[in-house]
Protein backbone atom coordinates (compact mmCIF):
# COMPACT_ATOMS: atom_id res chain seq x y z
CA UNK A 1 0.00 0.00 0.00
CA UNK A 2 0.88 3.47 -0.49
CA UNK A 3 2.40 5.72 2.38
CA UNK A 4 0.60 8.45 3.03
CA UNK A 5 2.68 11.58 4.16
CA UNK A 6 0.69 14.22 7.03
CA UNK A 7 0.39 17.40 5.38
CA UNK A 8 0.27 20.71 7.88
CA UNK A 9 -3.00 22.62 7.25
CA UNK A 10 -2.58 25.57 5.37
CA UNK A 11 -2.77 29.22 6.30
CA UNK A 12 -3.78 30.07 10.26
CA UNK A 13 -3.04 33.10 12.14
CA UNK A 14 -0.26 31.83 14.25
CA UNK A 15 -0.16 32.44 18.43
CA UNK A 16 -1.94 34.66 20.22
CA UNK A 17 -2.51 38.18 18.84
CA UNK A 18 -4.28 40.87 20.17
CA UNK A 19 -6.05 44.76 19.27
CA UNK A 20 -5.53 45.47 15.83
CA UNK A 21 -2.60 43.56 15.28
CA UNK A 22 -5.01 40.50 15.65
CA UNK A 23 -7.50 41.95 13.69
CA UNK A 24 -5.51 42.97 10.36
CA UNK A 25 -3.83 39.51 10.44
CA UNK A 26 -7.42 38.24 10.61
CA UNK A 27 -8.16 40.53 7.30
CA UNK A 28 -5.08 39.54 5.50
CA UNK A 29 -5.76 35.91 5.62
CA UNK A 30 -9.27 36.64 4.70
CA UNK A 31 -8.24 38.44 1.27
CA UNK A 32 -5.72 35.33 0.85
CA UNK A 33 -8.55 32.73 0.89
CA UNK A 34 -10.38 35.41 -1.22
CA UNK A 35 -8.01 35.52 -3.67
CA UNK A 36 -7.48 32.06 -3.55
CA UNK A 37 -4.41 30.88 -2.53
CA UNK A 38 -5.23 27.21 -2.88
CA UNK A 39 -5.11 24.25 -0.57
CA UNK A 40 -2.00 22.25 0.70
CA UNK A 41 -2.23 19.00 -1.45
CA UNK A 42 -0.22 16.33 -2.45
CA UNK A 43 -1.00 13.61 -5.50
CA UNK A 44 0.74 11.17 -5.99
CA UNK A 45 0.20 7.73 -8.73
CA UNK A 46 1.78 4.27 -8.10
CA UNK A 47 2.72 3.18 -11.53
CA UNK A 48 2.82 -0.55 -10.06
CA UNK A 49 -0.70 -0.55 -9.61
CA UNK A 50 -2.96 -1.92 -12.18
CA UNK A 51 -4.09 0.93 -13.09
CA UNK A 52 -5.91 0.25 -16.78
CA UNK A 53 -7.33 -2.23 -15.24
CA UNK A 54 -10.01 -0.12 -13.01
CA UNK A 55 -12.93 0.39 -15.12
CA UNK A 56 -15.30 1.06 -12.17
CA UNK A 57 -14.69 1.96 -8.25
CA UNK A 58 -16.91 2.39 -5.11
CA UNK A 59 -16.22 4.95 -2.25
CA UNK A 60 -16.63 3.78 1.26
CA UNK A 61 -17.05 5.90 4.08
CA UNK A 62 -13.95 7.20 5.76
CA UNK A 63 -12.38 6.72 8.70
CA UNK A 64 -12.58 10.24 10.90
CA UNK A 65 -9.11 10.20 13.39
CA UNK A 66 -9.96 13.86 14.95
CA UNK A 67 -11.29 12.43 17.99
CA UNK A 68 -14.65 13.49 17.88
CA UNK A 69 -17.79 11.37 18.03
CA UNK A 70 -20.45 13.01 19.23
CA UNK A 71 -21.55 16.64 17.60
CA UNK A 72 -20.66 19.68 20.48
CA UNK A 73 -18.74 22.72 20.86
CA UNK A 74 -15.35 22.13 21.70
CA UNK A 75 -12.88 25.22 22.65
CA UNK A 76 -15.00 27.37 20.42
CA UNK A 77 -15.46 24.76 17.30
CA UNK A 78 -18.57 22.52 15.75
CA UNK A 79 -17.02 19.13 14.67
CA UNK A 80 -19.98 17.25 12.96
CA UNK A 81 -20.01 13.43 14.11
CA UNK A 82 -20.21 12.04 10.59
CA UNK A 83 -17.87 14.53 8.67
CA UNK A 84 -16.22 10.78 6.98
CA UNK A 85 -19.25 10.15 5.40
CA UNK A 86 -19.54 13.50 4.55
CA UNK A 87 -16.18 14.12 2.88
CA UNK A 88 -16.62 10.35 1.16
CA UNK A 89 -20.01 11.71 -0.25
CA UNK A 90 -18.18 15.20 -1.90
CA UNK A 91 -15.30 12.37 -3.63
CA UNK A 92 -18.28 10.37 -4.26
CA UNK A 93 -19.62 13.69 -6.25
CA UNK A 94 -16.53 14.23 -8.16
CA UNK A 95 -15.38 11.05 -9.28
CA UNK A 96 -18.59 10.68 -10.89
CA UNK A 97 -18.45 14.00 -12.54
CA UNK A 98 -15.16 12.81 -13.88
CA UNK A 99 -16.32 9.96 -15.71
CA UNK A 100 -13.34 8.19 -15.77
CA UNK A 101 -14.85 5.35 -13.40
CA UNK A 102 -17.87 4.06 -13.17
CA UNK A 103 -19.00 4.98 -9.41
CA UNK A 104 -20.65 3.29 -7.13
CA UNK A 105 -21.03 6.30 -4.58
CA UNK A 106 -21.06 6.28 -0.80
CA UNK A 107 -24.71 6.40 -0.51
CA UNK A 108 -25.18 3.28 -2.86
CA UNK A 109 -22.31 1.38 -1.08
CA UNK A 110 -24.22 2.27 2.62
CA UNK A 111 -27.58 0.91 1.04
CA UNK A 112 -25.70 -2.56 -0.35
CA UNK A 113 -23.45 -3.44 2.53
CA UNK A 114 -25.53 -2.26 5.50
CA UNK A 115 -23.30 -2.90 8.40
CA UNK A 116 -20.41 -3.37 6.64
CA UNK A 117 -20.28 -0.24 5.21
CA UNK A 118 -19.35 1.30 8.59
CA UNK A 119 -15.54 2.41 8.74
CA UNK A 120 -13.29 0.12 10.54
CA UNK A 121 -9.48 -0.07 10.62
CA UNK A 122 -8.27 -1.37 7.19
CA UNK A 123 -6.48 -4.42 8.55
CA UNK A 124 -10.26 -5.81 9.59
CA UNK A 125 -11.57 -4.93 6.07
CA UNK A 126 -11.54 -7.48 3.34
CA UNK A 127 -11.54 -5.18 0.45
CA UNK A 128 -11.62 -8.23 -2.25
CA UNK A 129 -15.44 -9.17 -0.54
CA UNK A 130 -16.71 -5.65 -0.29
CA UNK A 131 -16.19 -4.83 -3.91
CA UNK A 132 -17.35 -8.56 -4.96
CA UNK A 133 -20.45 -7.32 -3.30
CA UNK A 134 -20.74 -4.13 -4.67
CA UNK A 135 -19.52 -5.20 -8.62
CA UNK A 136 -16.49 -3.00 -8.64
CA UNK A 137 -13.19 -3.18 -9.65
CA UNK A 138 -11.42 -1.09 -7.03
CA UNK A 139 -12.23 0.53 -3.73
CA UNK A 140 -11.40 4.02 -3.02
CA UNK A 141 -11.60 4.89 1.44
CA UNK A 142 -9.85 7.45 3.18
CA UNK A 143 -9.48 9.17 6.71
CA UNK A 144 -10.23 12.67 7.68
CA UNK A 145 -7.97 14.61 10.17
CA UNK A 146 -9.76 17.53 10.71
CA UNK A 147 -13.05 18.89 9.54
CA UNK A 148 -14.21 21.64 11.50
CA UNK A 149 -15.76 25.32 12.06
CA UNK A 150 -14.17 27.68 14.60
CA UNK A 151 -15.61 31.23 15.94
CA UNK A 152 -13.34 33.51 17.61
CA UNK A 153 -14.87 36.67 18.88
CA UNK A 154 -16.33 38.73 15.18
CA UNK A 155 -14.28 35.42 12.97
CA UNK A 156 -15.20 32.46 11.81
CA UNK A 157 -12.71 29.89 10.13
CA UNK A 158 -12.99 26.48 8.32
CA UNK A 159 -10.22 23.75 8.60
CA UNK A 160 -10.14 20.59 6.57
CA UNK A 161 -7.17 18.24 6.38
CA UNK A 162 -8.21 14.82 4.96
CA UNK A 163 -6.43 11.74 2.48
CA UNK A 164 -8.22 9.36 0.12
CA UNK A 165 -7.38 6.23 -1.76
CA UNK A 166 -7.86 3.66 -4.15
CA UNK A 167 -7.13 0.11 -3.56
CA UNK A 168 -6.57 -2.78 -5.97
CA UNK A 169 -8.79 -5.11 -3.80
CA UNK A 170 -7.24 -8.85 -4.72
CA UNK A 171 -4.00 -7.60 -2.83
CA UNK A 172 -5.16 -4.16 -0.98
CA UNK A 173 -2.49 -2.40 -3.42
CA UNK A 174 -2.39 0.99 -3.76
CA UNK A 175 -3.19 2.44 -6.82
CA UNK A 176 -3.07 6.59 -6.35
CA UNK A 177 -3.86 8.94 -3.62
CA UNK A 178 -4.68 12.77 -2.97
CA UNK A 179 -4.01 14.33 0.67
CA UNK A 180 -5.45 18.13 1.25
CA UNK A 181 -5.42 20.27 4.14
CA UNK A 182 -6.68 24.05 3.88
CA UNK A 183 -8.19 26.76 5.97
CA UNK A 184 -10.48 29.82 4.99
CA UNK A 185 -12.39 32.44 7.09
CA UNK A 186 -15.89 33.06 7.31
CA UNK A 187 -15.98 29.80 4.95
CA UNK A 188 -18.08 26.65 5.35
CA UNK A 189 -16.00 23.72 5.92
CA UNK A 190 -18.56 21.94 3.46
CA UNK A 191 -17.49 24.25 0.92
CA UNK A 192 -14.37 24.12 1.40
CA UNK A 193 -13.83 20.25 1.08
CA UNK A 194 -15.20 20.53 -2.09
CA UNK A 195 -13.12 23.23 -3.65
CA UNK A 196 -10.05 21.12 -2.01
CA UNK A 197 -11.22 17.65 -3.64
CA UNK A 198 -12.10 18.89 -6.92
CA UNK A 199 -8.45 20.63 -7.42
CA UNK A 200 -6.51 17.50 -5.95
CA UNK A 201 -8.82 15.53 -8.68
CA UNK A 202 -7.85 18.28 -11.52
CA UNK A 203 -3.97 16.84 -10.59
CA UNK A 204 -5.15 13.47 -10.51
CA UNK A 205 -6.49 13.51 -13.87
CA UNK A 206 -3.47 14.81 -15.08
CA UNK A 207 -1.19 12.75 -13.63
CA UNK A 208 -3.41 9.48 -14.54
CA UNK A 209 -3.39 10.72 -18.10
CA UNK A 210 -5.82 9.91 -21.01
CA UNK A 211 -8.50 7.04 -19.94
CA UNK A 212 -8.19 4.15 -21.30
CA UNK A 213 -10.25 2.85 -24.33
CA UNK A 214 -13.49 1.09 -23.61
CA UNK A 215 -14.46 -1.71 -25.11
CA UNK A 216 -17.62 -0.86 -27.20
CA UNK A 217 -20.84 -1.14 -25.53
CA UNK A 218 -19.47 -0.25 -21.86
CA UNK A 219 -20.79 3.00 -20.32
CA UNK A 220 -17.54 5.01 -18.70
Amino acid sequence: MLTFATLSSAGGLGGHLAGRVWARCAVALGVACALGCGPAMQVRVNPAAPLSRIDSVAVLDFEQHSGVTDAHMTKGSVVPPDSGRQVANLVSLVLAEQRRYRVVTAGEARRVLGADAAPTSEAKRDYGRLARLLGVDAIVTGRVDEYRLTYRLFMQRSRVRFAWWCLWPATGQGCWEAEVADTCVFGHERDLSESCIRKASEELERKLGPRPARPAGRKP
